[in-house]
């Protein structure tokens, strides 16, 4: 029963979030509710042969201890019988238990086919990885020589710091997306940001999750790794409780940047709070030190987001203006007379209305998108969820055009980004009504689900902003794609991240691209070396002694 129960946990974990169920997954306690209420369950074949053996064994077992006073040759036919139950019940759980891992077989990605060649990915633990060839105990030597293959690059002379706002948004995906006709709005739930395409660089990545896990987002971008090589999604800061790791807040520091991280809601989910103490922001605010916290539907919503994260940038402002006289004031940088502020803000709004929070969802709430659906039989919660979701995209896009409305009224050299986490947790009827399915594994439909958006906006230099385009790359290359293009002081991190871009487009869980963008299925001895060392790197820096932790440093300042 217990080997039934933990089987089946993870084969609907699966069908969920195409991850298999993992012991780390007993960490996650603080988010158990969540992880129960986004679980869909289907019953199967399998299902059935995994109960209908459970219930012949327990039935045999009873039988047994009735009728052992009997003759001695009945006694031997039942255990017969419960032999041939117990044959049935380990058939059953050998073909239940590895059907997922036979499904993760018929995703469109590298295959061990030969484990003395050693050129694909795998789909494994990194603190348990073997890392190849290459071993932990040469991390210098690997480090030097990884960095030996990076290319170099000239870093502007302007000297310019501008501020730099990053907002990650909860569950925003591309509408246009859908390959279905089925789906009408009432109106374009993409317009807003279709509408910033001309003082904008829009663009897509690829996200490394499905449905959730906005942590393992979250930290591609703060650190530059790719959670890929985590056999879950949440636990990445959790797995480095207490270690401190090199990220884009360290980097930035060392550029003269204040820094400032906001989330609008509990502080312990996923452990951020830990976290962000770790990462060094210099300051933090959770939903309980929010100034705005108007709702939309049952969590803070993207416009009182938007309106703390000016407060934070003009109380910074009156903050340099109240010390302007003091001789500890910030130095400029390039001839600036202010200190540039770096925000982090991780939205909430659009998040699926089962997390617990001070609020119920709201009923009624006055979408200014409908939503109509040909031959519909979603289920009034489906229904209910996609409509929710599809408004809270049209939301956030809108907070954003304000965000800029702002900035654009401002002197100082502003740059705005903002991206999605993953798709939203769309159910398999939803899934259906849009075109997309869970168990269609060609390039083009994994592309669809794992696609979010991007959207850059700068009053600084807008001819170095308009080269940062994403078509489709990882999420981790972004903060050297903004950095670069900034022409801000190059890192040994961001040259690694360079050189990786020269072998590999998105190597994300669900598929992999070469630098092209073409699917790839096995590396050549070059992307697989490029690959190795990397991961070497980054072992050393969540896992092992830290020899690199000179990764985010700035060169040259």
């Amino acid at each position: 029963v217990f080997l039934f129960v933990l089987t089946h946990a993870s084969y609907l974990k699966y069908i969920n979030r195409r991850e298999l169920l993992r012991l780390n997954d007993l960490k996650l306690t603080e988010v158990a509710g969540m992880a129960l209420g986004q679980v869909r369950f289907r019953a199967d074949a399998y299902l059935g042969v995994l109960a209908g053996g459970l219930i012949l064994l327990t039935a045999m077992g009873f039988l047994e201890r009735l009728l052992w006073r009997k003759p001695l040759f009945r006694k031997w036919v039942l255990r017969i019988v419960a032999c041939v139950g117990c044959l049935v019940v380990g058939i059953g759980y050998t073909k239940y238990h590895f059907y997922g891992k036979l499904s993760l077989d018929s995703v469109e990605t590298f295959r061990v086919t030969d484990t003395e060649s050693n050129k694909y990915v795998l789909y494994r633990f990194l603190e348990n990885d073997s890392l190849s060839t290459d071993g932990v105990e040469q991390v210098e030597e690997v480090y030097a020589n990884l960095l030996a293959q990076a290319p170099d690059r000239e870093t502007g002379t302007d000297g310019i710091r501008p501020n730099i706002i990053v907002i990650m948004n909860e569950s925003w995906w591309n509408t246009d997306n859908i390959a279905s006709d089925r789906v009408t709005f009432s109106m374009d739930p993409m317009q807003p940001y279709k509408d910033l395409a001309s003082k904008c660089t829009l663009g897509y990545m690829t996200s490394n999750v499905y449905g959730g896990g906005t942590v393992s987002s979250e930290s591609e971008f703060l650190t530059g790794l790719d959670t890929k090589y985590f056999v879950h999604d949440s636990t990445v800061y959790s797995d480095t409780a207490g270690r401190k790791l090199p990220s884009v807040v360290d980097y930035l520091h060392a550029l003269g940047y204040n820094t400032t991280a906001i989330h609008p809601y509990y502080p312990e989910i996923y452990s951020r709070d830990q976290a962000y103490r770790q990462f060094g922001f210099d300051k933090v605010i959770f939903d309980g030190d929010m100034d705005y916290r108007d709702i939309y539907t049952k969590y803070i919503s993207d416009e009182s987001l938007t309106k703390q994260i000016i407060l934070e940038y003009e109380r910074a402002k009156a903050g340099e203006a109240q010390g302007a006289g003091q001789e500890n004031a910030a130095p400029a940088n390039g001839g600036q007379t202010y200190e540039p502020q770096f925000i982090w803000a991780l939205s909430m709004a659009n998040h699926t209305r089962i997390m617990e929070y001070t609020h119920e969802a709201v009923e009624d709430y006055p979408y200014p998108i409908s939503v109509e659906i040909r031959d519909n039989h979603l289920s009034e919660d489906d229904y209910k969820t996609l409509v929710n979701y599809v408004n809270g995209f049209y939301l956030a896009e809108q907070a954003y055009a304000q965000l800029v409305e702002y900035f654009e009224q401002q002197d100082e050299p502003t740059v705005i980004l903002m991206y999605g986490d993953h798709i939203p947790n769309f159910s398999e009827d939803v899934l259906e009504v849009l075109g997309l399915s869970m168990t269609d594994y060609s390039l083009e439909m994994v592309s669809r689900m794992q696609s979010i958006p991007l959207v850059l906006w700068s009053n600084y230099a807008p001819e170095k902003v308009a080269k940062i385009q994403f078509s489709g790359e990882g999420i981790y290359y972004l903060p050297e794609a903004l950095f670069r293009n900034l022409e801000m002081p190059d890192t040994n991190m961001m040259r690694i991240l360079r050189l990786q871009r020269t072998a590999f487009k998105a190597n994300a869980r669900a598929f992999v691209t070469d630098a092209e963008g073409a699917l790839l299925r096995q590396c050549t001895e070059e992307q697989m070396h490029i690959l190795n060392q990397s991961k070497v790197v980054q072992y050393d820096l969540m896992f092992g002694e830290q020899k690199c932790m000179d990764v985010w440093e700035p060169i040259g300042e």
